[in-house]
C-alpha cells in the first residue's frame, strides 16, 4: 500500500473509498474522498483494502531532511520574549492541487524574516 493507490478504508462501521495521500505520521492514514475532501484515519482501527495501484502520482510527505534545523535567527537578549504561534488557515496556506492537501503557506521564522524587529534588529 503506497501513496496514490486507490483503497477502501473500512473503520467502525463505516467505509470511505479513495486515494491513500502521504501521511505526516506512521500511526494514521489520509485518504482523499471521492467527494474531495481529505479524512485522517487511525491506522491500527482500519481495516484496509488496495482497490487499485497506482491511481495518482503523490509527492511523498515532508520535503526536508527529517531533522529539527536549527534557527539561524539570532536574538536581542535586552528585549522581552514575544511568541509567535503559526496556526495555518485558509488565508495562510497554499493548496497542494495533486493531492488536495492544504499547507502552512509560512512559519514563524518567515514572520520574523518579513518583520525583524521582533528579534531585535
Amino acid at each position: 500500500m503506497q501513496p496514490g493507490d486507490r483503497v477502501r478504508v473500512e473503520r467502525g462501521g463505516v467505509t470511505n473509498e479513495g486515494v491513500l495521500l502521504p501521511s505526516t505520521t506512521r500511526d494514521h492514514l489520509v485518504v482523499k474522498l471521492d467527494g474531495g475532501y481529505n479524512v485522517g484515519i487511525d491506522r491500527e482501527e482500519a481495516d484496509v483494502e488496495v482497490l487499485e495501484s497506482g491511481v495518482r502520482e503523490v509527492d511523498p510527505a515532508g520535503d526536508d531532511d527529517g531533522g529539527d534545523a536549527a534557527s539561524e535567527i539570532t536574538f536581542d537578549e535586552d528585549l522581552p520574549t514575544v511568541s509567535l504561534i503559526s496556526t495555518g488557515g485558509t488565508i495562510a496556506s497554499t493548496v497542494d492541487y495533486r493531492t488536495g492537501a492544504v499547507t502552512a503557506q509560512f512559519d514563524a521564522e518567515d514572520v520574523l524574516r518579513a518583520v525583524p524587529e521582533l528579534a531585535g534588529r
